[in-house]
């Protein structure tokens, strides 16, 4: 009320009619109810996603239905589901591994499964029959553990469907006989499986990351193609490294280490990707242990340079992309609530501004299934771009 107590005083001393000053107030405050009235709808169309929450909630960017791998509860497998504001979600794919990488086609209609060791798939979203692409070679007989497809990427070269994915060893356990495979690291690939080739092997990521090859395994998060479809971005546990897709040249591009706030501190990079319509890119900066969260999403050129922090956050922050326009980043967001809850409050759907920071929080129809991690795998998500007209 003191607003509405101060626009009295200021017409009082003004000279102001009482019928005009009552007018005015009436006027601002029946203005106020109507925006009041419009937030609360939106916050309720995104209720259904994790509860209302001081975030505004609005449909999403442009482009195509946004993806989402939800693990089971209680199994090892995950539902692939599409979403889109103002639609009921349809799910896709069932019974698919929890650890599934998931690469939308530049096409804003096939999508293709990194499905661990069985191999490399494509589906056609208007009709999601999963077409084999690659099998995954069989693991040596002296290792124990099977090698498995860790994550794969589309690449948007017009004139040439071409595929990106890494092979990994498909267990935590890390022993050095698999790590010395040499099928492991990233691999191209025509869509229709033709001409397989090695881009680059796995022991030299951790010579480019500046941790000696056998001194702990470096790992493979994700990839991602340039717009021009010239390189692919590997993002390792020791930071990102980018390899031309023609000659195999690489280098490091940053280094997980140098990104730590103290002496002794650790940093991980868990996620990056190239823009999709310039020649900038972000990544994930994670400074957290298991009881604390701490993260903060980079934006910089396409060399690494020109770094600035978008956002940071205490809550728990993963799988982010870019949504299709290239004006935001999108990602899964969750409240910390410490680690003695049992059960933790759904994930959201988010989405930052690059130009202003703005953060809000997208809405989407209710989903099938409890927008939750399973015991064996996270919730990850894609974001499809639109479809090009001659498509539809």
């Amino acid at each position: 009320m003191a607003i509405w107590r101060h626009l009295h005083d200021i017409g009082t001393r003004a000279g102001w009619r009482p019928t005009v000053r009552a007018v005015l107030v009436a006027g601002i405050f029946g203005l106020s109810l109507l925006s009041m009235g419009h937030g609360r709808g939106a916050a309720m169309a995104g209720r259904a996603w994790g509860g209302v929450i001081p975030v505004p909630a609005t449909g999403a960017s442009v482009g195509g239905p946004i993806l989402l791998l939800i693990p089971d509860s209680v199994a090892a497998r995950a539902t692939l589901v599409a979403a889109r504001p103002g639609r009921p979600a349809q799910i896709l794919v069932r019974d698919l591994p929890s650890q599934t990488a998931l690469a939308p086609g530049p096409d804003g209609r096939s999508i293709a499964l990194g499905e661990g060791g069985r191999g490399l798939w494509v589906i056609d979203i208007d009709r999601p029959r999963p077409r084999r692409v690659v099998m995954v070679p069989a693991a040596r007989a002296h290792a124990n553990p099977a090698l498995a497809v860790e994550d794969v990427a589309w690449s948007p070269a017009p004139g040439h469907c071409m595929l990106a994915y890494a092979l990994a060893v498909g267990t935590q356990e890390m022993i050095y006989e698999v790590n010395s495979d040499p099928r492991l690291g990233v691999w191209l690939v025509g869509c229709d499986g033709t001409h397989p080739r090695q881009l680059i092997a796995a022991r030299r990521f951790g010579v480019l990351g500046g941790v000696p090859f056998g001194v702990g395994f470096p790992g493979l998060n994700a990839l991602s193609w340039s717009p021009d479809g010239r390189r692919v971005l590997i993002v390792t546990g020791t930071g990102l490294i980018v390899v031309d897709a023609t000659t195999g040249q690489a280098r490091s591009l940053v280094r997980a280490r140098s990104l730590a706030l103290a002496r002794g501190a650790q940093a991980e990079v868990p996620a990056a990707a190239y823009s999709p319509t310039s020649s900038g890119l972000f990544y994930l900066v994670d400074r957290g242990d298991i009881a604390e969260y701490d993260y903060t999403l980079v934006v910089a050129d396409a060399q690494g340079h020109s770094a600035r922090a978008l956002l940071h956050s205490t809550d728990l922050l993963m799988s982010p992309v870019w949504t299709p326009d290239g004006r935001g980043i999108a990602y899964l967001w969750q409240r910390h609530v410490g680690v003695r809850v049992r059960v933790a409050p759904p994930l959201e759907v988010r989405e930052v501004d690059l130009a202003t920071r703005r953060i809000r929080r997208v809405a989407l129809p209710p989903s099938p299934l409890p927008l939750q991690d399973g015991t064996s795998g996270r919730v990850a998500m894609a974001w499809m771009p639109a479809r090009p007209a001659r498509s539809r």
